[in-house]
């Protein structure tokens, strides 16, 4: 599964990076990626499954949204790492909730639902675990794909000094008043 207007995204912020950025900032399409489909009894959704099975996230960021905890892991290793392993300390929350963490930003964490979970099978949130009492999340997107075009498009607009357009991306793609709030304090 690829995202057109994602892979164009990437080819706009490669021009805009500096060259010795672009390995770090740029996710590229490749050869299947060997993503499990189940994490610790929770399916992952189509929608991310398809995704994450189709491009190279490795060691990769978009803007301040980091698809790795060590750079050293690939994608697959992080994804086992965080929602399986008994040492990540948000292991019980990922499960209670049926969430599936894909992402991270700053020390908060990005999730996609997964079958029953409290956000819906393929939506992503941000469960603030730096400063909140209740790890509760902030539904953010209706899916992964539309997480990746809106945090690009947003980091894009950052680098252009064309946040203007924000309010653009922001009605497109139907977000809530949380979700907005969010993304212009930790992305744009």
């Amino acid at each position: 599964m690829v995202i057109k207007d994602f892979d164009g995204l990437m080819a706009q912020l490669a021009q805009k990076l500096p060259p010795k950025l672009t390995s770090q900032y740029i996710v590229r399409a490749s050869a299947t990626v060997d993503i499990p489909p189940s994490l610790d009894g929770r399916d992952l959704p189509e929608n991310f499954f398809g995704l994450a099975s189709s491009y190279a996230f490795d060691g990769k960021s978009i803007g301040p949204v980091d698809f790795f905890l060590s750079a050293r892991r690939r994608y697959p290793e992080f994804l086992i790492s965080v929602n399986e392993s008994a040492e990540s300390p948000f292991l019980s929350v990922l499960r209670d909730n049926r969430l599936i963490q894909v992402a991270v930003i700053e020390s908060d964490l990005i999730c996609v639902g997964s079958v029953g979970s409290m956000i819906g099978e393929g939506a992503v949130c941000c469960i603030d675990v730096s400063t909140a009492a209740s790890y509760r999340g902030i539904r953010l997107c209706e899916s992964f794909a539309d997480f990746l075009l809106v945090t690009a498009s947003l980091f894009l607009n950052r680098l252009g000094g064309r946040r203007e357009l924000n309010e653009r991306i922001y009605s497109k793609y139907s977000l809530s008043e949380k979700a907005v709030a969010f993304f212009e304090a930790r992305v744009a």
